[in-house]
């Protein structure tokens, strides 16, 4: 399908999950059923001879905040790509993938359900040059009621494409973004 390298995209961390290159968009709605759903995606934006042939030059993919099996799903097939392939990996924290899925610059204020009713947080300046953290991601219980939340206009993993590769790749381990902590921690 490709004769090119080509960077992959993709999100596991919200409730649509998201695969996208330059050319191709795949989603599906509703939770993750393990990594068949990531691995549909892959299948379906990049077909199965680019994946045999390991056309993927680099993968960009949230971290979290997120469910617990959606994180580690995606740090997994990110690493088994790293690891089989090569591939360069560029994580990315899910609530500065949604701020660029807004498609607004200037300040974006993001969040998304966590459990028991609190929400994860973060506030962004957004620009083409550089992104600069207001609010670092932070898990609370009511949202502030002075500031807009913009929608999304696209799918998380285009908004990651549409980021492109910042930095210099990371290399494992890969951690996984966890706001608050769990019920273990908590000692539930």
């Amino acid at each position: 399908m490709y004769n090119r390298p080509v960077i992959v995209a993709f999100d596991t961390c919200t409730k649509t999950i998201s695969v996208s290159s330059a050319d191709r968009v795949w989603t599906r709605e509703g939770p993750l059923k393990g990594n068949r759903s990531l691995y549909e995606g892959l299948l379906d934006v990049l077909g199965q001879e680019s994946i045999k042939e390991k056309a993927i030059r680099a993968m960009i993919f949230t971290v979290g905040p997120g469910s617990f099996t959606g994180v580690r799903i995606g740090i997994a097939t990110a690493l088994g790509f790293y690891y089989t392939a090569g591939v360069s990996l560029y994580p990315v924290h899910t609530l500065l993938a949604l701020a660029h899925a807004a498609q607004v610059e200037g300040d974006v204020h993001v969040s998304m359900p966590a459990y028991g009713g609190e929400y994860y947080y973060a506030a962004y300046q957004i620009s083409h040059e550089k992104d600069h953290v207001i609010t670092p991601p932070c898990l609370v219980k009511e949202l502030p009621g002075s500031v807009t939340f913009p929608s999304p206009v696209m799918t998380v993993a285009e908004a990651l494409i549409r980021m492109g590769l910042r930095g210099n790749p990371s290399l494992p381990p890969i951690q996984p973004v966890y706001v608050g902590v769990s019920d273990a921690e908590r000692g539930r």
